[in-house]
């Protein structure tokens, strides 16, 4: 392969990657801030709804469901909330394996508490539980908790957007990844 050709998808690949960062420090903090976000400021009802649905399962208010609009997603809204309250070993009873990992992952969410992880036997949902659960929490040392090396990166990537707290760089293990993350840092503290 022609090496200007390889530089040159290098050089592709990197500013992707950079792109993608900036994205998560800048707009997905907003997005997990959910105290931030106004959601009768959203114009499309049903992204409303969602988002007065989502908003009363985080903040376990199910008063917030009376602002939604769509009878059945209010009447959904309300039983989520009461959910989220019952005990986790509710997911115990669900015999489909993928609906109770998906049951423990809303609990450990719900609650903050990523014990509730290690209920979940696909390695790969388990890190994603983690991940979701360092990045609420903002606590790198859950990250530590996951084996591979690629998604605990990741997971100290998300954090270093969440927190913005670029000395997370650090940890960060592929060499590829920690160049873009402190090449991103350098350029947003000078």
């Amino acid at each position: 392969m022609n090496k200007k050709l390889l530089i040159l998808i290098c050089l592709i690949v990197l500013i992707a990657i950079a792109g993608i960062l900036i994205w998560l420090f800048y707009f997905r903090s907003n997005i997990d801030n959910h105290k931030s976000i106004s959601c009768a400021k959203i114009e499309n009802l049903t992204g409303r709804d969602q988002c007065y649905e989502e908003e009363a399962i985080f903040q376990n208010d199910s008063s917030i469901c009376n602002n939604v609009k769509d009878v059945d997603t209010k009447e959904e809204c309300a039983k989520n909330v009461t959910f989220y309250r019952q005990n986790v070993s509710y997911c115990n009873t669900l015999a489909d394996l993928s609906a109770k990992e998906l049951c423990y992952l809303s609990f450990a969410e719900a609650r903050q508490d990523f014990s509730i992880c290690n209920n979940i036997t696909d390695q790969g949902k388990m890190y994603v539980c983690y991940n979701n659960i360092a990045r609420i929490k903002k606590d790198p040392s859950i990250c530590e908790r996951i084996e591979i090396v690629a998604d605990r990166d990741y997971c100290y990537q998300e954090l270093v957007s969440a927190m913005n707290n670029y000395s997370l760089c650090n940890k960060i293990e592929d060499q590829g990844r920690r160049n873009v993350c402190n090449g991103i840092s350098s350029g947003l503290t000078k």
